[in-house]
């Protein structure tokens, strides 16, 4: 067979080749798959050319789909959050009621702790103090993730009644700067971060800052600190910092643009609320977090024989009593708090029932009167045939005899009777009814007994007989206001207690004050 050599392996130990009798088969087959390839381009050409003429609509309505996508994201994740948009106050300020770190909040809505983060008029500089591991640091972090929220147009999990503000700018220095890879140790570090945030901080700025100055010992550390807290504010800046340094806390005390604030911590179970107190300074606590963590009692009880004995220990004790104190009545004011959301409750459910029970009087008011206007329709549509028939009869009293002139005009006056006595009756039904005065009569309240509805004046049967112990109530209450007006208690139960009473064909309830006993 001639064959043709094709190609060659890399090594060239192998050698390709194929029959020449196949060699113009192979040559149309490439062919095909050129000729196929050139349509391919073809269409793709046309397709892209009609894609290209329409390219600024479908640009604009990509723009737009990713713009809703966005907001039904922004939406959802608010929903999510029971968020809400809080209104922008007009100056810098820091207010924010109910304030929660939103991934925190995702995690377990149920356990997620709302935070009161304020400053006041005048007011500058917010201290966080108390113990470790007690939430100073979840503080920062709710006040920087919620401006940069605002910023990116994120509703914020915060109460409506809080007041927002964009600051100019946000400062942030958290965790340990420590870098090796520079030779800085931590507190190199820490100065390192603070020195570029005091060059940049202005008015308008926000800094966040924890634990400043820590690191080294605590005299230095308290007079560089506050020593660029003043620095910083003197600029017009706001600051919230965390510290354990006294000489800050003690700030507060002395200077107006200065406020503390400490974390709530529970000392009957030794844990921390992770709820933050204002205008109180928190102590430290490392005794008590070293026995939740289950240090051994030798050295923990230890630990505060040294404490006590410290110069300081007076005072702690003293700012313990207060922090007791606090929680004290942190916890009434949550208990007055569930005690008033139980009362608005109830208020909304009295208040319900009473357009319940308004809109069923005028329901029956206006059935009652529907039933009446029917009667009466009827009653005048029979007296108009009446008069008709009278008419007819005396046009057609030429042609009949005076007997049977008689018995028609006898037979007309019948009925002229009998409709005249049956709307009397109606009438004295409905208006001329004698009844007694003062409160419904306990005897009244029994099924099967008439009484009269003052509203509707019309006399009605009781269908149901009231409760044994609430007629036993009425009596007492009957008993007790014998010879005198009525008291507000029986006025109250009066208002309060209905009864079901047939209005012709109609059942409904009404309340005791509005019925009374036929004399």
């Amino acid at each position: 067979v001639d064959v043709r050599v094709v190609d060659t392996s890399g090594s060239g130990s192998s050698v390709f080749v194929e029959p020449f009798a196949i060699k113009a088969l192979n040559d149309h087959f490439l062919q095909l798959r050129l000729r196929q390839r050139i349509e391919e381009l073809k269409i793709l050409r046309e397709l892209s050319e009609l894609v290209n003429a329409e390219s600024e609509f479908l640009q604009y309505n990509f723009n737009t789909l990713r713009e809703l996508d966005v907001r039904i994201a922004k939406s959802k994740l608010g929903i999510s959050m029971n968020a809400t948009i809080p209104s922008i106050a007009g100056s810098y300020q820091l207010d924010l009621s109910g304030a929660h770190h939103p991934l925190l909040y995702l995690q377990d809505p149920e356990s997620s702790v709302g935070q009161d983060i304020a400053l006041e008029a005048k007011q500058k500089c917010l201290i966080v103090s108390g113990p470790n591991a007690g939430g100073k640091t979840i503080s920062l972090k709710i006040i920087g993730l919620l401006q940069l929220m605002a910023r990116a147009g994120l509703l914020l999990p915060v109460r409506a009644e809080s007041k927002f503000c964009f600051f100019e700018s946000l400062h942030v220095e958290l965790g340990d700067a420590q870098d090796l890879g520079q030779n800085l140790s931590s507190f190199s570090g820490h100065l390192r971060n603070i020195k570029k945030i005091s060059s940049e901080a202005a008015e308008g700025s926000l800094i966040l800052l924890d634990e400043i100055a820590s690191g080294t010992d605590a005299a230095t550390g308290a007079a560089l600190a506050q020593a660029l807290v003043e620095s910083w504010i003197g600029r017009g800046a706001f600051v919230v910092v965390t510290t354990h340094l006294d000489k800050l806390k003690n700030l507060a005390l002395e200077s107006p643009e200065f406020r503390n604030a400490s974390v709530a911590f529970d000392f009957d179970s030794n844990k921390p609320l992770f709820r933050l107190l204002l205008d109180v300074p928190g102590s430290s606590l490392g005794v008590e977090l070293a026995e939740r963590l289950e240090f051994g009692p030798e050295i923990t009880q230890r630990a505060k024989e040294l404490r006590n004995a410290d110069s300081s220990g007076e005072s702690q004790e003293l700012l313990d009593q207060l922090r007791r104190k606090v929680q004290e009545l942190e916890n009434q004011k949550k208990g007055l708090q569930a005690t008033r959301k139980e009362l608005d409750v109830e208020r909304a459910r009295w208040e319900h029932e009473k357009d319940i029970v308004v809109a069923a009087k005028k329901t029956t008011r206006s059935k009652v009167r529907d039933e009446y206007s029917r009667k009466f329709e009827s009653m005048e549509r029979g007296f108009f045939s009446l008069t008709d028939q009278l008419k007819k009869l005396i046009k057609e009293s030429k042609k009949k005899s005076s007997d049977q002139l008689q018995a028609e005009l006898g037979s007309l006056t019948q009925q002229f009777g009998q409709r005249y006595a049956s709307a009397k009756e109606s009438s004295r039904n409905a208006s001329e009814v004698s009844v007694r005065e003062g409160p419904v009569v306990a005897d009244d309240l029994v099924k099967g007994k008439t009484v009269f509805v003052v509203s509707l004046q019309k006399k009605v049967k009781v269908t149901q007989t009231i409760e044994k112990s609430k007629l036993t109530k009425y009596l007492e209450l009957l008993a007790a206001s014998e010879g005198a007006a009525l008291s507000s208690e029986l006025k109250g139960f009066l208002k309060r207690q209905k009864i079901e009473v047939a209005i012709g064909a109609l059942k409904s309830f009404v309340a005791l004050v509005d019925l009374k006993s036929l004399a």
